[in-house]
Parts: C-alpha cells; sequence; structure tokens
C-alpha cells in the first residue's frame, strides 16, 4: 500500500511488499529521486549499508534498477488511490 503524504512525495506504509520499514524508507527516498549519499544521510546510515538497502530492495522487487524501483511506487500509489 503506497499513499501520498501531504507534501504530494510518494510514501511506501504498508509491508504487503515483503520490505522491513528501513527498505520502505529507503525505497520512499529513491521514489523522491533521492542519491545513496543523500539517502545515507536523511537516515543517518552508512553509504555502504544504504547500498545494500538499495540492492535487497532490487531484489524482493525483482527490478532491475533504483528507476524502475521510483516507478514501482508511483504505479503503486495511483492503484492504492484509484481503489
Amino acid at each position: 500500500v503506497l499513499t501520498l503524504t501531504a507534501s504530494r512525495s510518494p510514501t511506501v506504509h504498508s509491508d504487503d511488499t515483503g520490505l522491513t520499514a528501513r527498505e520502505r524508507d529507503v525505497l520512499t527516498l529513491i521514489a523522491e529521486g533521492s542519491s545513496n549519499p543523500q539517502i545515507a544521510r536523511a537516515l543517518d546510515l552508512s553509504l555502504k549499508t544504504v547500498q545494500n538497502y538499495v540492492s535487497r530492495i532490487l531484489d524482493k522487487l525483482q527490478l532491475a534498477d533504483r528507476t524502475q524501483a521510483a516507478l514501482y511506487v508511483r504505479r503503486h500509489n495511483n492503484s492504492k488511490r484509484q481503489t
């Protein structure tokens, strides 16, 4: 389940994706266009940890890259708003 926050940024709120809460945080920042260094600063994580999270997210969602991950969030957010 994906929703928009008041700032209209896509946010992942449910674990029906199989992602952990922290992975959902990272995915949300990816969808907002944040780079790995920006995500690391925002979540107070090391760059390597963010890289590991991104890899796990892509693997769990069976996506090829972060662009597909951002599109995944937007696509699922739109389907949630239509239901």
